[in-house]
């Protein structure tokens, strides 16, 4: 009966020690999958920052800009195209010579 119970016990020990070793495996992709995570969100906050440092640097730009001045003739799709473009690059010209 002695040796039955020893044997059962070191059964339940080695069905233990597969499962510890389960969870072990278990927990360290977790914290692998975590730290990934982290450092994504580090990586997007970043990224946030610049593109809110980006658009405030547009805003002050916009601010010290002057308007475009209309020419006083009328503007083909191209010339409108290309204000647009000065515009967005901070350039000011108020008529562009045909």
């Amino acid at each position: 009966m002695h040796h039955i119970n020893t044997v059962s016990t070191q059964n339940d020990l080695q069905i233990l020690q597969g499962k510890q070793k389960d969870l072990e495996i278990d927990l360290q992709q977790q914290q692998k999958h975590l730290i990934e995570a982290l450092l994504a969100k580090d990586k997007l906050a970043k990224e946030l920052v610049a593109l809110k440092d980006g658009s405030m640097a547009a805003e002050a730009l916009k601010q010290v800009s002057h308007p475009v001045l209309p020419c006083h003739r009328s503007l083909s799709t191209e010339d409108i195209e290309l204000h647009a473009e000065l515009e967005a690059v901070g350039m000011k010209k108020s008529c562009i010579a045909a």
